[in-house]
């Protein structure tokens, strides 16, 4: 494990408040002095987050004070068709009316989803609104200055479980070149930037290196940068392999020893199972360094969540709350120390112990909340039977009020999750919560 490398910018970007205990890996820290972790990474759509309008969080204190700090992740496929757009609207948080203390994730691709179209060892296809994209690292790079996220995922060729051997070699091999460019062209910018500060005298040599770095200046003020100020992309190296350990063990080796800020352990939800992706993650989490957050893509429901946390995962992309509410689906499933009604569900409920149909004839006339002792704006303000109502007529507010219910239900496992890490006492806390579930 390399740990010398970029440590102390690093500690600037993440800080660890809790080392792991002795019966279990899982820690708690911060990110940015912002985001507390272990965390979910919601998806967006468009830019924005799907189904909750940003006037709705903030009327809101109980939306504000949880979906209003979640960190969330933006594709490329969603913004680089409006690239120039950002140097009018400053940066990607007034462009997508995001909140500044929600962290914004910029990201090749989302959790769930899969980059169509062919890749090469120069570029990957994205499928935009007109068309087909081919992302190379000059545009990337450039997407990265423009958009000024808080954090950048670098750029990867991820592929299914079920590809070749030889085609998993070269998304390794692919991706590594990427992020060792990405972080040349980050110190190359970040070198004449200085240079530009020091002295005028040059002027002329500086514009003839600034053409192999068009339109870093000019974003840099449009977020707020001025020419005089050194700024930075937080980068963050992408560790591949499918399920050959071997080959991911060399990825992790190989993005450890580069001067990246953190990591994000992806191609995961492509195909692996449960017991593959645990041998994975458990193989390849020590050989990184320690200090750095690790980021998972993804997770597809509340009990991965909690073993990605339990093997040291910092933030997880995770698309359950979404997928969960196109279902019609609420969730149910019982989070340790928190108290709720005996009777959650009728009996022979579909969806059993974890999730609800809210569809279900029977909830009709049933006006009990979601899930009685939820504490979540949809609980406290509606019922199930308005909620099956307004799903049966094909009404959007019913998604709205079930991704409000899903994405607060979730959150809140992940924080009272943090709190057990903090006493020392998360694999009790996973038990328990397996329990509940039977």
């Amino acid at each position: 494990m390399n740990t010398s490398t970029s440590t102390t910018a690093s500690n600037n970007i993440f800080k660890i408040v809790q080392k792991k205990s002795t019966t279990s890996k899982a820690r708690c820290g911060i990110l940015l002095n912002n985001t507390t972790t272990p965390n979910i990474i919601c998806n967006t759509c468009s830019c924005a987050l799907p189904l909750i309008t940003p006037d709705l969080i903030d009327s809101n204190k109980i939306l504000k004070d949880s979906i209003g700090k979640l960190p969330f992740a933006i594709p490329v496929e969603d913004v680089i068709l409006e690239k120039d757009a950002f140097n009018k609207t400053n940066n990607i948080h007034q462009h997508s009316n995001i909140s500044a203390s929600n962290l914004i994730f910029f990201a090749p691709r989302l959790c769930g989803t899969l980059l169509s179209g062919p890749s090469n060892d120069k570029q990957l296809t994205v499928e935009t609104v007109q068309g087909r994209r081919g992302i190379n690292v000059d545009t990337y790079f450039s997407l990265m200055n423009c958009i000024q996220a808080d954090i950048n995922i670098s750029l990867c060729d991820e592929v299914p479980n079920d590809a070749s051997k030889n085609r998993h070699d070269k998304s390794v091999r692919r991706t590594l070149n990427w992020l060792k460019d990405l972080l040349n062209k980050n110190d190359n910018a970040v070198t004449i930037n200085k240079m530009e500060s020091k002295s005028a005298q040059n002027e002329p040599v500086l514009k003839k290196q600034k053409v192999q770095f068009e339109g870093i200046s000019a974003s840099s003020n449009a977020t707020g940068h001025s020419n005089n100020e050194t700024h930075k992309p937080i980068l963050f190296g992408v560790v591949l392999g499918g399920t050959n350990v071997k080959l991911r063990k060399i990825s992790a080796e190989c993005t450890a020893e580069l001067p990246v800020d953190g990591y994000v352990l992806g191609g995961f939800n492509l195909g692996e199972t449960n017991a593959e992706r645990g041998e994975i993650l458990t193989s390849i989490i020590p050989m990184l360094n320690e200090n750095k957050c690790r980021v998972l893509k993804c997770a597809n429901n509340p009990i991965d969540v909690l073993e990605a946390i339990r093997l040291g995962i910092d933030l997880i992309e995770c698309n359950y709350p979404y997928e969960m509410t196109r279902m019609g689906y609420a969730s149910i499933y019982k989070i340790p120390s928190t108290s709720y009604d005996n009777n959650v569900n009728p009996t022979d409920c579909p969806g059993g112990n974890t999730k609800i149909s809210m569809r279900d004839k029977r909830f009709e006339t049933d006006v009990k909340p979601l899930l009685p002792g939820c504490q979540c704006f949809a609980c406290k303000s509606y019922t199930r039977a308005y909620v099956n109502h307004l799903l049966n007529a094909h009404e959007m507010l019913a998604e709205t009020l079930l991704y409000i219910h899903n994405l607060y239900h979730l959150q809140m496992l992940v924080s009272t999750a943090r709190k057990y890490i903090l006493d020392d006492k998360y694999d009790d806390f996973v038990e328990d919560f397996k329990l509940g579930l039977l």
